[in-house]
């Protein structure tokens, strides 16, 4: 089988690798120490996210767009980009996505 395929109805373990939702760089006081630097934008972790599904082939046909208003905001530290199968009664199989963190 096809490493690739989605006739197995399972993702491959190995295209599990998380998508980085925030910026660290090492600390120039303490070099084994990262800091915080900022969030990624919103619509760079979406296209990543986009080039990773049609890489596996599990992209929808149809439905799968980043919400506003995180088009040009960046992620919030400490975020969760958490995405959902869901299935309509006319629609088929869809993904829903959404971010998840403190004060959201």
């Amino acid at each position: 089988m096809d490493d690739n395929s989605n006739n197995g109805k399972y993702l491959m373990i190995e295209s599990q690798k998380t998508i980085p939702l925030e910026v660290w760089e090492p600390d120039s006081d303490e070099p084994y120490l990262h800091r915080y630097v900022k969030g990624r934008m919103g619509l760079d972790v979406f296209k990543e996210l986009r080039q990773r599904l049609t890489d596996t082939g599990f992209l929808p046909d149809e439905y799968f767009s980043l919400r506003s208003p995180w088009e040009y905001r960046r992620i919030p530290k400490y975020a969760w980009y958490y995405l959902d199968v869901d299935y309509g009664a006319s629609e088929g199989i869809y993904l829903d996505d959404s971010i998840l963190g403190r004060g959201m």
